[in-house]
């Protein structure tokens, strides 16, 4: 699993966008992918056309080792107003 992080850049004056306030646009992101190394089960889900699915993948130390549908019925699907 991967997520997307950054670090911050400091701008020269002479590159900022609006020299009249050179707070605005003072720094600049430095995008980059790191990988999580995710180790456990991770729940996810979507829908189409009214279609509801809901899915579990299980990673061991950053390798994914399954995904299965979780049916409609199942324990593992939350309950309606509960977090």
């Amino acid at each position: 699993m991967m997520i997307e992080d950054h670090d911050w850049e400091e701008l020269p004056l002479e590159e900022r966008p609006i020299s009249k306030f050179p707070m605005l646009g003072s720094f600049k992101a430095i995008n980059r992918w790191r990988d999580l190394e995710f180790h456990g089960d991770f729940q996810f889900y979507g829908g189409e056309r009214g279609d509801w699915h809901e899915y579990l993948a299980r990673s061991t130390h950053g390798q994914l080792d399954t995904i299965v549908v979780i049916p409609e019925n199942s324990m593992l699907r939350p309950v309606s107003g509960r977090v």
